[in-house]
């Protein structure tokens, strides 16, 4: 009698469903299948900022949006996108993954849908707010089902990489695919575009992905309620293949270094059970830098060039670019301070925060 109970308890799969960690066992070829289709959430996550570079000036001038104004097609993605990415990534640990990131996918397709046929101002702004939401359930999601689909260091690694860089690609894609929306079509296919995406990774998740469960728990639904804590502008000059490109290529690929290096540390280091919340602070600091950090260097360069040259002159812009240097100098202190060698993966099989 107590034998078997053991049994049941070390093995949670259910006649609902396998468990999570099942996911580790697919076959070689549905998991990078799968691991394409996840990859393609996160580029259109920045493809649904990215693209709207483009359809902003039509959209202004259709809908009588002042340019005061316009910027918010773009802050209220950006907004709810990086406020409810804790949040995404707290839901992501505590129940099925799979059907988180299905909600969010599903929802940002919905209001992407809808976005194309408004034509009001308050409305689209409300509904790209609701498509940034969408979005942040799909990436701590997403990242939770790597982390199981490919639980081996150098594999999972590999799969990080890979999704990060699908961000990157987004940004250039959405860029060139919005421009070709908006001069040979019109502005609503841009938004048609990601509905129609969001509807193939949302039926392909569905289908490819084992129906997972959490192992069953004594806490309360009520208990788990309580557990959830609540592209810039090229400057054209005549030295910009000198000076502002280079710097541009190099300042890029530090990123991308720092970037895929950091979360894979952070990851590989993490147990998979935590996985999804890990990844939401990652992500949500980098949301947050991206627009403090825009907010304080815009506010410097402004504060400079007023006594000095005015908008023209580059002195604003090296006031700006010097504090960039400052913050990335005592990063690099702080670093090579208080940066210790890291530890292996840490053992599924031991508690939270016990350490060797």
């Amino acid at each position: 009698m107590n034998s078997n109970s053991s049994v049941a308890e070390a093995q949670p799969t259910t006649s609902r469903g396998h468990s999570l960690e099942s996911l580790r066992n697919l076959p070689s070829s549905r998991k990078f299948i799968v691991l394409g289709i996840l990859c393609s959430a996160l580029f259109l996550d920045t493809f649904n900022n990215s693209s709207l570079f483009a359809a902003i000036p039509p959209i202004a001038l259709q809908l009588n949006i002042p340019d005061s104004q316009s910027v918010w097609l773009l802050g209220a993605y950006q907004l709810t996108f990086a406020a409810l990415l804790l949040i995404s990534g707290r839901l992501s640990d505590l129940y099925n993954p799979k059907w988180v990131f299905i909600i969010g996918a599903s929802g940002m397709g919905v209001f992407a849908l809808i976005s194309g046929f408004i034509r009001h101002k308050i409305p689209l702004i409300l509904l790209r707010a609701l498509m940034g939401a969408g979005g942040a359930l799909t990436i701590p999601s997403a990242q939770h089902l790597i982390v199981h689909m490919f639980p081996v260091p150098q594999e999972q690694a590999k799969a990080i990489t890979i999704f990060g860089a699908m961000g990157a690609i987004g940004i250039v894609l959405g860029l060139v695919i919005g421009a070709l929306f908006v001069t040979f079509t019109s502005w609503p296919w841009v938004f048609y575009f990601s509905s129609i995406v969001s509807a193939t990774i949302v039926l392909s998740i569905a289908f490819l992905v084992p129906n997972v469960h959490r192992p069953a728990s004594n806490a309360s639904r009520t208990s788990k309620l309580k557990r959830l804590d609540l592209v810039g502008v090229a400057i054209m000059t005549q030295r910009y293949w000198r000076f502002v490109f280079p710097g541009f290529l190099l300042g890029t690929a530090g990123a991308a270094l720092i970037y895929t290096t950091a979360n894979i540390a952070l990851l590989t280091n993490t147990p998979t059970e935590i996985s999804g919340i890990v990844s939401a602070v990652f992500v949500c600091a980098l949301q947050t830098g991206g627009a403090t950090g825009l907010a304080i260097v815009t506010s410097i360069q402004t504060s400079v060039q007023i006594h000095h040259g005015g908008p023209t002159a580059f002195a604003g812009r090296a006031a700006g670019l010097w504090f960039l240097v400052a913050i990335l100098g005592t990063t690099m202190v702080l670093f090579v301070i208080f940066m210790k060698d890291t530890i292996g993966p840490i053992d599924p099989s031991k508690p939270i925060g016990v350490v060797n």
